[in-house]
């Protein structure tokens, strides 16, 4: 269940900055990750 929750976590992440600098923001977040 957590990582069903996670990838919904990551989509909602994704989506919300598709629109505005979509892969800096991916960028960030993977980095956040590590």
């Amino acid at each position: 269940m957590t990582t069903k929750i996670a990838v919904v976590s990551i989509l909602t992440r994704i989506n919300y900055c598709f629109d505005f600098y979509s892969y800096l923001c991916l960028f960030k977040y993977i980095l956040s990750q590590i």
